[in-house]
């Protein structure tokens, strides 16, 4: 299992970390949030594994805002 680069983004007050795993020849997107000093752990979204790990990371940012936008927002208040 090899791991890609951590790209950070933010998101409603909301710090993102952002990766790609790779498994076998393909690369599954991971994510965490975090407020202040409180994190989520690793999370890997339920989506297709991609062929490269530039796409994966795009994927995991996407999924985590989406996860905010859902209503994680209440895990850090």
């Amino acid at each position: 299992m090899k791991t890609g680069t951590i790209q950070q983004a933010t998101f409603r007050n909301f710090m993102i970390e952002a990766t790609a795993v790779q498994m076998g020849t393909e690369w599954r997107p991971q994510f965490r949030v975090s407020r202040g000093n409180r994190k989520t752990s690793w999370c890997t979204p339920r989506v297709h594994a991609f062929s490269n790990s530039a796409l994966a990371v795009d994927a995991a940012i996407q999924h985590a805002k989406l996860e905010i936008q859902r209503g994680w927002g209440s895990c850090f208040a």
